[in-house]
């Protein structure tokens, strides 16, 4: 029955296409049932249907707005409601409701989180009234999810967790924020901004601030035989990670097979620092490109075999053992190529030295791609700044390493852009928002890339070579679906739908009082 309920939620929640996928597959084992006389396990149904689906179906999407607000919806953004909204201090934290920890969890506790008719209406009521003061000065900006938690951040050194879906949120005392800021000066949490947040595990969640990147505990506290939607979190010690010489452009967490921590890269100027230890160590490496915004592996949706191949531009340079000798060599056009030597000693904040096995790191995963002894990996990459245009951009990004000996210390680090493609006359400025997601669909070759900034929402079917016209100005968010599909959150509280030539555009919802929206993310 367990098999049965999932199997229908997940169908529920998945888009038209993948629902027709199923349906065919459905009809296929049943012929084949019939045809060779066997039965078929509800289980061993359910698993191949799983895996016939184009991409794991959308469990919620969540949209930040004005008013200080986050929103949620089921239905891939046909409906929204509202999920949460700061009231009066970043110091209130949202644990009533939760049942005790020494008491198992019943059907009476879990109905506590269900609104009846009357309190229902109070809300609306509420929702209609005037906005508080601090709705107005706190600004919820960006939005992150990983399994059932999520997490936003913002103005007034704003930052809250959810480990629910999204049912009740946790803020994070301003005071322990601060507190790391007291050096600084004109320091205070009405001027302090949280950039960015990612989850790097379900204990562990990065943030930065202009050129300091942090890490903050997160403790879970399950109760008996309950499932963890129901958990409450807290927080545990704020840390110092790393302070760069720039500002911070971009944070991002990707997830590692097998493995309990996500990896983490980090953009500033001209650089992209990588670290698979929880920001313990970075590998650093150089590139061409200005200042990266966004980015995306794309081994994570090409298969093996269509991962693109190492340039030789940047594979001969790899192979080279004196770096020097090659850089009077010209050629006809710009090649956004960076190579760096690099040592195993790396030096922390603190000046001690570290000893990183980077060499680990090149060989297991971080990686996986190799070519003539040279080991690198693919992203598609979206940013501003470079030095032949100031535009914002998309391009191919190969980061390459080389192994120095047979003890894995790392000789030489590298890049090499491919497929720039600037979007004409739009340079966003730092705190606007340029977003890039990429998908596969069903029944053509490789995947779809698609972009957005102030200009617009564009797709690339040809791996970043050529781009369609953009539509739907002031797109402050794109995010990549199942069945091919993308959604843009427009900041002017439109959600559109995109699949193949079609569209389906959503608004939102007038007496939710959120005027405009700042980012989005998915939960699968």
């Amino acid at each position: 029955m367990e098999d049965a309920v999932t199997l229908s939620a997940t169908l529920r929640r998945a888009s038209p296409l993948t629902r027709r996928r199923a349906l065919v597959i459905l009809f296929a084992l049943r012929g084949l049932a019939k045809k060779s006389d066997m039965t078929l396990s509800l289980t061993s149904i359910t698993t191949a249907l799983e895996f016939s689906m184009a991409g794991r179906p959308a469990r919620f999407l969540f949209a930040t707005g004005g008013h200080a607000s986050v929103l949620r919806s089921h239905d891939r953004g046909g409906t929204w409601r509202i999920a949460y909204r700061v009231k009066g201090t970043s110091n209130d934290h949202m644990e009533e409701g939760v049942p005790p920890s020494d008491k198992m969890v019943t059907m009476e506790d879990i109905a506590k989180f269900l609104p009846s008719s009357e309190s229902a209406k109070g809300r609306k009521w509420h929702l209609a009234s005037e906005c508080s003061a601090t709705e107005l000065k706190t600004q919820i900006s960006h939005v992150t999810a990983l399994d059932s938690m999520l997490a936003v951040c913002g103005s007034r050194a704003f930052l809250a967790v959810s480990v629910d879906r999204g049912m009740s949120f946790v803020c994070v005392k301003e005071e322990d924020i601060h507190s790391f800021m007291k050096d600084e000066p004109s320091a205070s949490c009405e001027s302090w901004q949280i950039e960015g947040v990612a989850f790097l595990s379900d204990q562990l969640l990065m943030f930065f601030s202009k050129n300091s990147l942090f890490s903050i505990e997160l403790i879970h506290h399950h109760h008996k035989q309950q499932q963890q939607q129901f958990g409450v979190v807290a927080f545990g010690r704020v840390r110092l990670v790393k302070k760069f010489e720039v500002p911070v452009g971009c944070l991002k967490t990707f997830s590692q097979s097998g493995k309990f921590m996500c990896e983490l890269f980090v953009s500033t100027k001209g650089l992209l620092h990588y670290s698979s230890d929880g920001g313990q160590s970075f590998l650093t490496f150089p590139h061409k490109i200005g200042i990266i915004r966004a980015i995306e592996p794309l081994d994570i949706v090409l298969r093996r075999r269509e991962v693109p191949q190492l340039p030789n531009l940047l594979l001969t340079h790899m192979q080279s053992t004196a770096t020097e000798e090659t850089k009077s060599i010209k050629t006809g056009k710009y090649i956004y190529r960076a190579i760096s030597r690099r040592d195993s000693v790396e030096e922390k904040d603190d000046g001690k030295q570290n000893v990183v096995d980077s060499g680990n790191w090149v060989t297991t995963g971080a990686f996986s791609y190799c070519s003539e002894n040279v080991h690198y990996r693919v992203f598609l990459v979206g940013g501003i700044g470079t030095s032949i245009l100031p535009y914002d951009y998309t391009a191919l990004l190969f980061i390459a390493a080389t192994l120095k000996d047979s003890n894995g210390r790392i000789g030489l680090l590298g890049s090499l852009a491919e497929s720039v493609d600037y979007i004409p006359y739009v340079r966003s400025g730092a705190a606007e928002p340029i977003s890039i997601a990429l998908c596969r669909r069903p029944g053509s070759k490789g995947c779809v890339f698609a972009r957005s900034n102030a200009s617009g929402v564009s797709l690339s079917s040809d791996m970043g070579r050529s781009w369609t016209t953009p539509t739907q100005a002031y797109t402050v968010a794109v995010i990549a679906m199942d069945g091919g599909e993308f959604v843009c959150c427009n900041r002017r509280n439109v959600v559109c739908n995109i699949h193949g030539g079609s569209r389906e555009v959503h608004s939102i919802p007038a007496d939710l009082r959120v005027p405009y929206l700042t980012d989005a993310a998915v939960m699968l």
